[in-house]
């Protein structure tokens, strides 16, 4: 009887600090759960831009994306920057 009055009077005598450890669980769940997400976009070409925004080093991206737009396009292309190559 005594063990089970002691095991009580630890638990409400660190009552906050297993509050805390939940609290500390419930947020590296939330982060495994964003980590899966990333993996999964990252395996699933989830990642590339819809708009066209680039950021440093993702040439190829943008490029894949004027590609893309090249192949869809129905009858011409207007440029509105002068940067073209031979490439283009």
């Amino acid at each position: 009887m005594e063990a089970f009055v002691e095991m009580r009077r630890m638990l409400l005598s660190n009552a906050s600090l297993f509050h805390r450890l939940n609290k500390i669980e419930l947020k590296q769940l939330q982060a495994d759960q964003k980590s899966e997400d990333i993996f999964k976009a990252l395996e699933g070409d989830k990642l590339r831009s819809e708009k066209g925004i680039f950021y440093n080093e993702q040439v190829f991206d943008a490029y894949t994306l004027v590609s893309d737009i090249i192949r869809i396009a129905k009858s011409s292309i207007i440029l509105l920057n002068n940067y073209v190559d031979d490439t283009v």
